[in-house]
């Protein structure tokens, strides 16, 4: 696994504060993977997921990414669509996530649950 000190995603204050309440309420420190595959009717979407940085599954192409105390992983043909995007945590009455705001994206379809790059 890389570590970059390359701000190639950036945690929003909210975000790395709900990251580090996830690891408070856990008592062991999380790692928040985010990944891209393709689906949905935009095109790609975004696959989420908090993982135990003693027990995840450790690839080559992975990139760690470590900032304000908190860390996220993606591999290497995620980040090409994900470079310079930021993660979020946003609160609504419908749902509580984790989001990428993607300066790369184009759009996403009405549901927000996919996106497309810009070409």
């Amino acid at each position: 696994m890389n570590n970059s000190s390359e701000a190639v995603l950036i945690f929003t204050e909210r975000g790395a504060a709900q990251l580090k309440q996830v690891e408070h309420a856990r008592g062991a420190p999380v790692v928040l993977r985010v990944r891209v595959t393709g689906g949905g009717c935009a095109g790609f979407q975004y696959v989420l997921s908090l993982e135990d940085p003693k027990v995840m599954e450790k690839n080559s192409e992975d990139i760690c990414i470590t900032q304000a105390g908190v860390s996220a992983v993606t591999d290497k043909r995620s980040l090409a669509y994900i470079q310079g995007s930021t993660i979020d945590y946003q609160e609504t009455l419908m749902m509580s996530q984790f989001v990428i705001l993607n300066p790369n994206s184009d759009g996403q379809c009405s549901c927000g649950s996919s996106f497309q790059i810009k070409s």
